[in-house]
């Protein structure tokens, strides 16, 4: 006979197994182990990655290693986290072995509270643990002697793009590509807004600053082919809209775009042609200084040269990380 039975905390645990007879009797020990969470930064400005050791596979094995019995699958281990008012949410499958990882960008420095929970099987005892990491970000302030002078100097912050898509006329006017892992841009002479048309759309969270002033702004995005001779155009963008829902038709066909972006804020000039892929960086100070407080930034991505040639660049999407990004300093 093989029974399993699932125990709700950590510890050392007797089992002891009495037969009809009193000689009939068998004991043993064993010692179950709580989740175990490890955090340090990540590669990526504003990044953590948390792993969960000693958790209960997700995947049931079928036949034990070294004899054992076989292992029963265990639930996902729920991992929060915390930033002040930044909160994010994670399911994670734990392998073979009970270990789970997840890397979590931020917008900004601070303290970091993660927990995470893999329910058992009584649910009023699920396994938790929680810890803290603090993301450095923190002004400098060096002082000289010799003519007290005093540098203040502080962290660049990266923003990472919250939303990106791209809308397309033609047979494309009606279909949504926020979840592409790229954003297309073309432009074709004597078309104007037609079939042809791809517009690029980014969007940037910006996070409560703490009474910081910002007063230079850079846009990077990563480009994997453009055409010696094309040029992108940055425009600012008016109207709400959603990642998942914005098509070239929303809300109301062409007119749409012509009213909803604005004046040109910044431009590339010629670009040279990208065969393996470059960054690609935009100066947006001018238009920050007027929209500093505004709890977004939205813009779109054009170009002016009508040569029917596709220009490429990552979105959020995409496998690579190099994602849009922007810089405040």
């Amino acid at each position: 006979m093989i029974r399993y039975h699932s125990y709700t905390t950590a510890g050392t645990f007797t089992i002891t197994v009495h037969g009809v007879s009193e000689d009939a009797r068998s004991e043993t020990t064993f010692t179950t182990r709580p989740l175990h969470l490890r955090l340090k930064a990540g590669d990526k400005p504003y990044t953590i990655t948390a792993t969960i050791t000693n958790a209960q596979p997700t995947t049931s094995v079928a036949e034990g290693e070294d004899g054992e019995p076989p292992v029963t699958a265990g639930e996902q281990v729920q991992a929060h986290f915390e930033l002040g008012t930044e909160n994010h949410e994670r399911d994670l499958s734990v392998d073979k072995d009970g270990m789970a990882s997840w890397e979590q960008a931020f917008t900004r420095p601070g303290t970091v509270t993660v927990t995470a929970t893999q329910t058992t099987t009584d649910p009023d005892y699920p396994r938790t643990i929680t810890g803290t990491i603090e993301i450095p970000g923190a002004m400098t302030i060096n002082v000289t002697r010799e003519t007290m002078a005093i540098n203040i100097t502080r962290d660049e912050i990266t923003i990472q793009c919250a939303a990106d898509t791209f809308v397309r006329g033609g047979n494309g006017a009606g279909e949504n590509y926020g979840n592409d892992p790229h954003i297309f841009v073309k432009a074709v002479s004597g078309t104007g807004f037609s079939q042809y048309t791809r517009i690029g759309l980014l969007r940037f969270d910006v996070p409560e600053l703490g009474g910081s002033h910002y007063t230079e702004a850079r846009l990077k995005v990563y480009m994997t082919r453009t055409r010696a001779g094309s040029d992108i155009s940055i425009h600012a963008v008016t109207d709400e809209w959603v990642e998942s829902e914005l098509t070239w038709s929303t809300p109301g066909g062409n007119p749409y775009w012509q009213d909803a972006i604005a004046t040109t804020i910044s431009s590339s000039g010629p670009l040279s042609a990208v065969p393996e892929g470059e960054w690609v960086e935009f100066d947006l100070s001018e238009y920050w200084r007027t929209s500093e407080g505004d709890s977004h930034l939205s813009i779109a991505v054009f170009t002016t040269v009508n040569d029917n040639q596709e220009i490429k660049i990552h979105s959020r999407q995409n496998d690579s990380g190099n994602y849009p990004i922007l810089l405040l300093s």
